[in-house]
């Protein structure tokens, strides 16, 4: 079976930070959901701009300059199978968060 799920948050430039940190928490929430309610199915994570920022945040932590936002568990992340971003404000050319193995 395949569903979708939106994420629910303003998706707004006005207080961005606000906005990006919603997302995050409703992110997180949908995924811890979806993960206790159907254990055997994996997830997909789609975003564009802030939407790839929040996708990633949640997958990997905020790694902006002053991020407060922890990686979801691997309980959780263990279950995705695929992440596709595109145009994610989150990109800062040589920091360490930009740079690895994809593992």
């Amino acid at each position: 079976m395949v569903s979708q799920e939106a994420v629910v948050y303003p998706a707004t430039l006005t207080d961005y930070t606000s906005s990006e940190i919603q997302g995050v928490v409703n992110a997180e929430q949908e995924l811890r959901t979806a993960v206790s309610q159907c254990p055997r199915q994996k997830e997909v994570l789609l975003g564009y701009s802030q939407g790839a920022e929040v996708s990633m945040d949640v997958t990997a932590g905020n790694a902006e300059d002053g991020g407060t936002v922890a990686a979801v568990s691997t309980s959780v992340s263990s279950h995705i199978a695929a992440i596709a971003n595109f145009g994610d404000p989150g990109h800062v050319t040589g920091r360490s968060w930009d740079l690895g193995t994809a593992t």
